[in-house]
């Protein structure tokens, strides 16, 4: 596993990590569990045999403990300690990709990442919530990951029901990031 952090405090500012295995890709399934991003973010060049996506990713490491358990109270003077950014997921020499359970003309439609798993040493699904997923198809499992820019405070905590959905209980946030990438901030 590669890392490359740049620390602030002690939280890191950013990240970036590399898989070759699936001990490192194991890692890097934890980073981007909870992560939402549109239909409209995810790619395939079959030129480059590239395969990524833009993910809205919860940032699990920059919680503080004692608010991860009962319900968010956005009327609270207690700061947030919930965090977003932006990454980036690839996976080179891909040469196939078969999705199921996405529908691709709805560019807009919100996808719940759960967890990147390697099945083979030449395939990796990718799984989302309700019961979605993307199969890849490589040479060899070779994953790059990168946080993209500065993280932003959200009450939105990402929770699972019984089957396993994730559930993302703050529709206004998941809309912006639809539309615009990142939650419109006021500046």
């Amino acid at each position: 596993m590669v890392s490359d952090m740049t620390q602030t405090r002690s939280v890191p500012a950013t990240i970036r990590l590399k898989a070759e295995d699936d001990e490192d890709l194991c890692i890097i399934s934890a980073m981007v569990q909870d992560a939402i991003l549109p239909v409209r973010d995810i790619g395939y060049d079959s030129e480059e045999l590239r395969f990524a996506m833009v993910i809205n990713r919860f940032m699990w490491e920059r919680c503080d403990p004692e608010q991860l358990d009962g319900p968010v109270d956005p009327d609270s003077e207690q700061p947030n300690s919930f965090f977003r950014t932006l990454s980036a997921i690839r996976f080179e020499q891909v040469s196939r990709v078969e999705q199921h359970g996405i529908d691709q003309t709805k560019e807009c439609h919100m996808l719940g990442l759960l967890a990147i798993e390697q099945l083979d040493e030449h395939t990796v699904l990718i799984h989302f919530a309700g019961d979605a997923s993307i199969r890849l198809t490589m040479v060899e499992v070779d994953c790059h990951f990168e946080d993209l820019g500065e993280a932003w405070p959200t009450l939105c905590r990402p929770a699972h029901d019984l089957e396993g959905n994730l559930s993302v209980d703050c529709e206004q946030e998941a809309a912006e990031v639809a539309k615009h990438g990142e939650p419109l901030r006021a500046d």
